[in-house]
């Protein structure tokens, strides 16, 4: 689904922004607010989205960083997700202070059952 036809599909209010990078970011949807005016994000999806990406690059020669020969898929991958979560911090949270309140999209934070 392209960006456009998911703003027709859930007739989102006029204006209500999403993530930038669509085809990357969409994975990480879990919602819409009641008004239309926000696209809500899971803040882990986002992150594991992109972790995802991230180490698909790393397995095709693409990612930048290059890793100690001795470390297992697992960890790579685990790096890969620390990266994506840097990512979003800087470049996608800190971004959403500058953006339109009234229409700017909403990133939450997946809470573990086990932590409540």
């Amino acid at each position: 689904m392209t960006d456009k036809e998911f703003f027709e599909e859930y007739n989102m209010e006029k204006g209500t922004m999403a993530l930038p990078n669509w085809d990357l970011f969409k994975g990480g949807i879990i919602g819409v607010t009641e008004d239309r005016h926000h696209i809500v994000y899971s803040y882990q999806k986002l992150a594991e989205t992109l972790a995802d990406n991230y180490f698909k690059d790393y397995k095709d020669g693409k990612y930048p960083v290059k890793f100690p020969d001795n470390l297992s898929d697992d960890e790579i991958y685990h790096e890969c997700y620390q990266d994506a979560i840097d990512w979003i911090e800087v470049n996608t949270i800190r971004s959403l202070d500058y953006e339109d309140p009234e229409h700017r999209p909403i990133i939450v934070m997946d809470i573990d059952s086990d932590e409540l």
